[in-house]
């Protein structure tokens, strides 16, 4: 029975998220290794995340991908860096990595979930991390500056995103059972969270009613992009799988990553944005799913 149970969870990837997010706020542990440490653990959750999935190859697949990435990169950024802008000034580098962050490799799964366009979501992932390589050492150095060391920050970059495309191929072909992949994804969700949220867990406990109105900016940062999507994109007549995938493309960053870059490069409360998102974006997809409505819905023609 425990056995059963344990295998459950480790299914459920929020499940561990939130247990890594627990047993975070237990553990007392501090040191400037966590950081780096956080970022190897997400460079193997990449490599595992991107394992489960097949890149696509069809060049009719390139507009949409375009369009998803200009709806994380063009409207999903720009909100959190505005609202980022009415937050401390130590919180700031957090709103930029969230900005600079390319899309959730769990836009993928979430698509199946909500019968969207799984092939545009795979396509839309491709080209999004692929422009990261440009993008996210961009955003960080244009908003920070001095504050972030660009050579460094680009290491990090090449590691957490070419790194885990290259060493994923040879596993995809091997065809592990994409319930092992998965099951192993957790894990490292659960340690990664677990790191980061200790790491903060002075900030989040010494003020918890500060850390609430985070989560709330978080929040409204996400529903002030698909808000913006709704209304861009309320003129076009998608088909239905069309805009459930570009509502996610909208809502969803890679804020793992967020975070681990966030802790290495700037500390703890830089950090407390990219994990307090994270939290939202679970609530959020609750919604997305209970509600059924990730986008604008209009009759073709």
């Amino acid at each position: 029975m425990a056995v059963a149970r344990v295998g459950s969870a480790l299914d459920r990837t929020f499940v561990m998220i939130f247990s890594g997010m627990a047993l975070g706020l237990v553990l007392e542990i501090e040191g400037a290794w966590i950081g780096p440490v956080a970022v190897l653990l997400l460079g193997a959750l990449m490599v595992l995340s991107l394992a489960a999935f097949e890149l696509p190859r069809r060049r009719s697949d390139a507009r949409g991908a375009l369009v998803a990435l200009l709806l994380g990169v063009g409207v999903l950024s720009p909100a959190f860096l505005l609202v980022g802008r009415i937050f401390p000034a130590e919180t700031w580098g957090g709103w930029v990595f969230l900005a600079a962050a390319p899309s959730a490799i769990s836009v993928i799964p979430y698509a199946t979930v909500l019968r969207g366009d799984v092939r545009l979501a795979l396509a839309g992932t491709l080209v999004t991390y692929a422009a990261a390589f440009a993008f996210l050492p961009g955003i960080a150095f244009a908003f920070l500056g001095a504050a972030v060391d660009l050579l460094p920050l680009v290491e990090a970059t090449a590691f957490l995103l070419l790194v885990p495309l290259l060493l994923s191929r040879p596993l995809c072909r091997l065809a592990i059972p994409t319930r092992t992949l998965e099951r192993g994804r957790n894990v490292l969700f659960l340690a990664v969270y677990a790191l980061v949220t200790a790491a903060i867990r002075d900030v989040i406990l010494g003020d918890p009613a500060g850390t609430a109105v985070v989560l709330g900016g978080a929040g409204l940062a996400i529903v002030l992009a698909f808000g913006t999507w709704t209304a861009v994109g309320r003129p076009r007549a998608y088909p239905e799988a069309v805009r459930v995938t570009y509502g996610l493309f909208a809502s969803f960053k890679n804020q793992t990553l967020a975070s681990a870059l966030a802790l290495a490069f700037l500390g703890p409360v830089a950090a407390l944005p990219a994990v307090l998102a994270g939290v939202f974006e679970a609530v959020w997809l609750l919604v997305l799913a209970r509600v059924g409505h990730v986008g604008p819905r209009f009759p073709a023609g």
